[in-house]
């Protein structure tokens, strides 16, 4: 009879096993350390658009322009990860993505920025963030062996739950004081580091194919390919009524602690 301790430890080994390739593992704190900032923004400017305007729309609406395009945008990337170097498309939109948060910084550093151009750099953000994330998903094959892609992928979404968590958490200090330029100082920074992990990559260039689809027909041969696929019919379809239905409350967060929770100071 096997050990149980044995296996547990050998499930734990197996399960970090991703972890033991350097590529991977810079890229791995490089994601957590940007979600973490993304999260940390995200938080700080709903509070502060909830305290300026006292309006759950104007609050759902900055939520909304982060995440929406991602819906919209993300087949886009998809398209755009399978024609381009995946290394430039996601150095590319984390720069402009650190651009939009200095900017924002910018405005905070000097008074109080309108609710409007929040709302406008949190839609920039979402779609940069739209059209790199698919690269991102895409090089990991190149970053590990296939016996361990498995975990590398479990260990890229747990990164990205664990950002969900740690994020807000950091942002309450900063909300606390009114430091919102604190966070989105924070954010513009953690871009910066995905930035300078991915340079350090050795990426294979993107294929060339003399026949290769257009941007509408890959989109479209990747609808039809989920349609044809019972499996993953069933795993977009919750996916999406978890995204539209479930997540969404994230967005109304601030107006709970503000006025139905009437929590001190917000936190």
């Amino acid at each position: 009879m096997a050990d149980p301790v044995a296996q547990a430890e050998a499930h734990r080994s197996s399960a970090f096993a991703p972890l033991r390739h350097p590529a991977f593992a810079r890229l791995w704190l490089g994601a957590i350390t940007s979600n973490i900032g993304t999260w940390m923004e995200a938080i700080a400017l709903g509070i502060y658009v909830q305290r300026t305007t006292g309006s759950a729309a104007s609050t759902a609406a900055v939520a909304a322009a982060a995440f929406v395009p991602i819906a919209v945008f993300g087949p886009l990337g998809g398209a755009l990860a399978d024609h381009v170097s995946r290394k430039l498309l996601i150095v590319g939109t984390s720069l402009v993505q650190a651009a939009l948060a200095a900017s924002l910084a910018a405005f905070f550093a000097t008074g109080s920025p309108s609710p409007q151009l929040v709302t406008l750099v949190a839609f920039g953000s979402g779609v940069c963030s739209a059209l790199g994330f698919p690269a991102f998903q895409a090089i990991l094959p190149d970053l590990v062996p296939r016996e361990v892609l498995p975990g590398a992928i479990a260990l890229s979404s747990a990164q990205y739950n664990l950002g969900r968590v740690v994020g807000p958490a950091l942002a309450g200090f900063v909300i606390a004081g009114d430091r919102y330029f604190a966070a989105v100082v924070v954010n513009a920074v953690s871009f910066l580091v995905v930035v300078a992990v991915v340079i350090t990559l050795r990426l294979p260039p993107p294929m060339r194919q003399p026949d290769r689809p257009g941007f509408l027909r890959l989109i479209a041969g990747g609808f039809r390919y989920v349609r044809a696929d019972p499996g993953l019919r069933v795993n977009i379809a919750t996916l999406a009524l978890s995204s539209f239905v479930a997540a969404p409350f994230i967005a109304l967060i601030p107006t709970m602690a503000e006025e139905v929770l009437a929590a001190p100071n917000g936190t």
